[in-house]
C-alpha cells in the first residue's frame, strides 16, 4: 500500500470496485518486484518501499474462484511518471475511507494494519 506524507491511501478505482494498487506475479519475480511493477503500471508511481506489513490470504472470484495470498508492504512515493492502465483511476483516500470502503476485506485488513496507529 502507498501512503504518502499526509497519511492518504493511493487507491485505483476500476469498474468493479476500489483496490489497492496491486495484481499478480508475473515470470521469476519476486512478490516485492512485482508490487513495484504493478503500483507503476496502475498508478504511473515508483515507490519506496518503507516497512513490510504480511500477507492476507483471500478468495477471488474470477475465474471460477481461487484462493490467493497478498503480499504487502507500506510504500511512500517518491516519483511519478505515466501510468499503463488507462482504465485504472488513482485517487488518494483518508486512511478511515480507505478502511471503511476498500471492495476488498484483505485490502481493508491491510489498511487497518498498516494505519492503526496513525
Amino acid at each position: 500500500m502507498v501512503v504518502d506524507d499526509r497519511f492518504r491511501v493511493a487507491v485505483v478505482r476500476v469498474g468493479d470496485g476500489v483496490f489497492l494498487p496491486g495484481g499478480g506475479i508475473e515470470g521469476d519475480e519476486t512478490p516485492e518486484q512485482a508490487m513495484r511493477r504493478e503500483v507503476r503500471e496502475e498508478t504511473g508511481l515508483e515507490v519506496e518501499v518503507v516497512a513490510p506489513i504480511g500477507q492476507a490470504r483471500d478468495w477471488t472470484k474470477s475465474g471460477g474462484g481461487t484462493a490467493r495470498v497478498g503480499h504487502y508492504w507500506v510504500c511512500k512515493p517518491v516519483d511519478r511518471g505515466e501510468k499503463e492502465e488507462p482504465d485504472h483511476r488513482l485517487e488518494w483516500w483518508p486512511g478511515s475511507k480507505a478502511i471503511r470502503d476498500l471492495t476488498l476485506e484483505s485490502d481493508r485488513w491491510v489498511t487497518r494494519r498498516a494505519l492503526g496507529p496513525c
